[in-house]
């Protein structure tokens, strides 16, 4: 009997669901204080984790998170004091900066993930031309994606790593300056297809999963509306919005099993942005501060059978207020200063 209860408490253990186990949520975005100055870091368990600035009268942000092996990567862009935006990480709050194509241009990251040791970093920056160009950086070194039309820009959202190659997802300008969706994997650009090849679609999110490529962002129809949805190996899937002629938005998607997570906003008939998410196209909106105020998703994880969602609310007074929802229930974390405005825009979650 006892070997017997020994091998359950084992293998409950190693799945990580035992007794007295809890979970560590990881929350990343930036918080103003009184000065309006934008000041970056995460939030854990809801106390606030300050990161270093480059510039201290100059804004910085927290875009994106990712742990590996008790490391903690919060990746963004910082003000260097001269008008410009430098693309990096922080681990562990030490900055790690990433050269640019121009040091006197703006440059930026949005998606961090680690593989096999290797730190990659997706986002964009200006070439001396201002022409804004989608890259990743790998260990530092940049990687320069391809446009469509070398005059016009394109744009880098989304990341993922699977098998070894690199996918990194947005969007590429036309000559007629329409954005295009798509991919890029292992430097090769990979369009998808919209609903009206006239009108702008762009790739916000990136999911992996056996073998299959998921594309999660916005497609334009042919009455100008936004809708929400993902491209599945190539593959368009609409989903449901609360009103047919307001904008919706996926901004996560994640797959779980055989289930896709897809998490953003739909604008109510009153044009209020709405957080929540898609599960298997069916919408669940999640409660807000003011319902009568703008609220949004930024992020998704699924933990066991929980699920995480991280963004803001605005509050009566309109000012954003940042958070996350567990299995729909608001958990607000604290600003610097209550009357200006902060936001979540990552979330991890972890056992302790």
């Amino acid at each position: 009997m006892k070997k017997h209860l020994f091998i359950i408490f084992l293998l409950v253990t190693l799945l990580g669901v035992g007794v007295g186990c809890k979970k560590d949520v990881y929350v990343g975005g930036h918080t103003r204080i009184s000065s309006g100055i934008a000041v970056p870091g995460y939030w854990k368990n809801g106390g606030w984790q300050i990161l270093p600035r480059l510039y201290l009268d100059g804004n910085a942000f927290v875009t994106s998170l990712a742990i590996s092996k008790g490391d903690v990567y919060a990746a963004g862009y910082c003000g260097n004091g001269l008008g410009i935006y430098v693309p990096g990480y922080w681990k562990n709050g030490s900055w790690v900066g990433m050269p640019p194509i121009d040091t006197a241009k703006d440059a930026f990251v949005y998606e961090i993930a680690i593989s096999g040791g290797d730190v990659y970093a997706a986002g964009v920056a200006d070439d001396s031309n201002d022409v804004t160009r989608a890259c990743y950086w790998k260990n530092g070194t940049r990687i320069d994606l391809p446009l469509l039309d070398e005059t016009k820009g394109s744009y880098c959202y989304a990341l993922a790593i699977a098998d070894g190659d690199v996918y990194a997802g947005g969007y590429c300008k036309t000559s007629a300056e329409i954005l295009v969706p798509g991919y890029w994997k292992n430097g090769v650009w990979d369009d998808l297809s919209p609903l009206d090849d006239t009108r702008s679609s762009w790739v916000s999110s990136l999911a992996i999963s056996g073998g299959d490529v998921y594309a999660g962002g916005l497609s334009t129809n042919t009455s100008g509306a936004g809708i929400p949805g993902y491209w599945k190996n190539g593959t368009w899937f609409g989903l449901p919005t609360l009103d047919e002629v307001n904008n919706a938005m996926v901004y996560s998607i994640v797959i779980s099993g055989s289930t896709v997570y897809a998490a953003g906003y739909c604008r109510n008939s009153s044009n209020d942005r709405v957080p929540g998410y898609w599960k298997n196209e069916e919408w669940t909106g999640l409660p807000v501060l003011d319902e009568t105020r703008d609220a949004e998703v930024n992020a998704l994880t699924i933990s066991g059978k929980d699920v995480y969602a991280a963004g803001y609310c605005r509050n009566s007074s309109n000012n954003t207020v940042p958070g996350y929802w567990k299995n729909e229930e608001w958990t607000g974390l604290p600003p610097a200063d209550s009357t200006k405005n902060s936001r979540a825009d990552a979330i991890v979650v972890g056992w302790k």
